[in-house]
């Protein structure tokens, strides 16, 4: 049977054969019906990986536009985030952006962050769709273990741990930079004590940022005390519930907050509003990264130009490059925007 496999495409009536499962049963796991169990799934997955199977072109009306199987079409994945996220929307618009002048196709990918395996992911993925992907979000290990599964082109958006791009493409934002930008804007405009918010703890990157955070207060003689790193308990969690408490107090050991993501620096602005009144003057700035020139906070604060659109410029110029330069066996690189 191995050697009949190697002259042609593996089909999904070879996967049944090798499971003495019906092809109906393969189709209805592969397609993810809720009829088939979680035992039974895992197994026709692992077999398919096994065998090399991928879902027929000619069946699934995969058109490549050009006979040496390139499709012209880039994957843009998100993992377990929001596109509404004005964040990874501006990211969006860095990519379609630089694309156009390429003349690639832009596909939309959104993953759970739950995916384990080559056949978790959507078919999109999994069945020699695209050229290569950018991919973004809450990466973890298992879903980056199946995205280089599909042995295609990554480039990942962003600050992750070594482990997770291991073997990956990497741009990302200077994340020390910003945070010397924003101690040397606080600074600037009076402040001396300040405080730090991120929303989502023990990642990666909200270590990174404390670190440069504290370094940049040293080296200019601010005051920045580890009681004042705040801290939200997950994606999408909000400031509110983090913050209202603090800010219900009389008095406050900052008088400056630097809040890295603009979605919760909205939420702490209304919180310092509430604080202060319509009628009165802030007690204290926000230093905050906006993803666009006309997104401007609830009482007036310190902008910091977010370069979300220049690390998807620069991330797809780079992918580009790797796929038409035919560049996989390269090692991979990381630049910082």
């Amino acid at each position: 049977m191995e050697q009949t496999l190697a002259k042609r495409p593996v089909s999904m009536k070879d996967v049944a054969e090798h499971l003495g499962v019906s092809k109906a049963t393969v189709s209805r796991a592969l397609s993810g019906k809720s009829e088939i169990s979680a035992r039974m799934r895992q197994k026709i997955n692992q077999t398919s990986e096994k065998l090399g199977y991928r879902l027929n072109p000619s069946i699934q009306d995969l058109v490549f536009k050009s006979r040496n199987g390139i499709t012209r079409n880039i994957g843009y994945v998100l993992v377990e985030r929001d596109f509404s996220d004005p964040a990874y929307a501006s990211l969006i618009d860095g990519i379609a952006e630089g694309i156009k002048k390429v003349q690639y196709n832009l596909i939309l990918v959104k993953l759970t962050g739950e995916e384990r395996d080559i056949f978790d992911l959507p078919p999109m993925l999994r069945d020699g769709r695209l050229d290569g992907i950018m991919v973004t979000g809450n990466i973890n290990l298992s879903v980056m273990g199946a995205l280089k599964k599909l042995n295609i082109e990554i480039v990942a958006l962003g600050a992750y741990s070594p482990a997770v791009l291991k073997g990956v493409n990497n741009v990302l934002t200077n994340l020390e930079k910003f945070a010397y930008e924003s101690v040397e804007i606080a600074i600037k405009n009076g402040c001396r004590s300040i405080a730090l918010f991120e929303e989502t703890p023990d990642k990666f990157y909200t270590l990174q940022i404390y670190n440069y955070i504290k370094a940049a207060a040293q080296e200019y003689g601010i005051e920045f005390k580890d009681e004042n790193f705040y801290q939200g308990s997950g994606s999408y969690s909000g400031a509110t519930s983090v913050m209202k408490p603090v800010l219900k107090q009389k008095t406050l050991s900052f008088d400056c907050i630097i809040c890295r993501d603009f979605r919760t620096a909205e939420e702490i602005s209304a919180l310092i509003m509430g604080r202060c009144g319509l009628d009165s003057e802030p007690d204290m700035q926000i230093v905050v990264s906006r993803p666009y020139p006309h997104f401007n906070l609830s009482i007036p604060a310190l902008y910091l130009n977010g370069n979300y659109e220049n690390v998807a410029k620069v991330g797809i110029e780079l992918l580009i490059d790797r796929l038409t330069n035919n560049s996989k066996a390269n090692n991979p690189v990381q630049i910082k925007v």
